[in-house]
């Protein structure tokens, strides 16, 4: 049954809808009709930007969530080449006034030993030297 449906429309029989022989173009007769096309446009080009949108803002939030479940955790993550000083802190450190620099502890006690407590001199390496 079906290859004799099958049939006839390959060899020319009845067929099942009608041609779509010509399309009229809409041309609109006055400026409403050009305004109210013009809009329908615009609409139509805001969905489909609005779905484009969506999409992609989808497609960013899943990767996103990828590379959060395959970014290692903890330990020294992300200090592929050590714990170096970046150039700002080693400008920083090169043209600051060393009287703002703290001493540690064991600098704290050689400072102690002669003339000013809050800086390292000649004198106290001398002293630590046993010259002074």
């Amino acid at each position: 049954m079906a290859v004799g449906f099958f049939g006839k429309l390959l060899h020319g029989g009845s067929k099942v809808s009608k041609t779509i022989n010509k399309v009229d173009p809409f041309v609109p007769k006055n400026k409403s009709e050009g305004l109210a096309r013009d809009l329908r446009r615009a609409r139509q080009k805001r969905k489909t930007s609005e779905v484009n949108l969506d999409n992609t803002l989808f497609r960013i939030e899943q990767e996103s969530k990828k590379l959060k479940e395959m970014k290692a955790k903890g330990g020294r993550v992300g200090l592929k080449f050590g714990s170096k000083k970046s150039n700002i802190q080693k400008i920083n450190e090169t043209f600051s006034s060393k009287t703002n620099k703290k001493l540690s502890p064991k600098q704290m006690k050689i400072a102690k030993l002669a003339g000013n407590k809050n800086k390292i001199d000649a004198q106290d390496l001398a002293k630590l030297r046993g010259r002074g």
